[in-house]
């Protein structure tokens, strides 16, 4: 595993040519599930191609890093809830 954080502050962020595979292939009124958000690639790049998208993370840190890279990938609001 790495141990080392990079540039998004994760230590094992994917790229997104990874969901991109399958998301490209959505409809526009579909939703993308991402049961361990990490640091948002995934509904970053459902973002990308007008995929509504839901993102799970239980780590606060991850939370919070997702959340903000998340909204500088986007012009609209996020719905976010916290429990």
């Amino acid at each position: 595993m790495v141990k080392e954080k990079n540039i998004l502050g994760h230590t094992a962020p994917y790229p997104s040519k990874i969901p991109s595979m399958i998301i490209e292939y959505l409809n526009k009124n579909d939703t993308v599930l991402d049961p361990f958000l990490g640091s948002g690639t995934t509904c970053v790049v459902a973002n990308s191609f007008g995929v509504n998208s839901i993102g799970i993370e239980l780590n606060e840190n991850y939370y919070t890093l997702c959340k903000n890279i998340i909204k500088e990938s986007t012009n609209e609001q996020l719905n976010l809830f916290n429990f």
